[in-house]
């Protein structure tokens, strides 16, 4: 967001588990990131390159937990959402692993 004014989209009003741990490792593709496209993100700038993609993109049954690059694509949704965000608050997993919109002053992610 180099030279943008940091458009803010949520605030307190939208904090909350919005993915209980329950969930494991699949919060990012169940969670984070149909958040993160549902205003605006686009996980693949670029054609992915992974032999999972590269095969399987265009399907119907495509699932975004067997790209190669998945909890890059979780991190740059983390990353999208962050920015969006009013200061204070952030978006990631808790020690306990639940997802959501957090006050800065509680279990922030190391």
């Amino acid at each position: 967001m180099v030279g943008e004014e940091k458009k803010i989209i949520f605030t307190e009003a939208n904090a909350g588990c919005y993915g209980d741990s329950a969930r494991g490792t699949y919060i990012g593709r169940d969670v984070a990131i149909p958040i993160a496209k549902a205003y605006g993100f686009d996980p693949y700038p670029t054609p992915c390159d992974c032999d999972y993609c590269g095969v399987n993109h265009n399907s119907p049954n495509y699932d975004i937990f067997r790209c190669e690059y998945y909890h890059e694509i979780w991190d740059e949704a983390e990353t999208f959402l962050n920015n969006r965000t009013e200061d204070g608050w952030w978006w990631g997993s808790t020690e306990n692993g639940d997802w959501g919109l957090w006050i800065a002053d509680e279990e922030e992610p190391k």
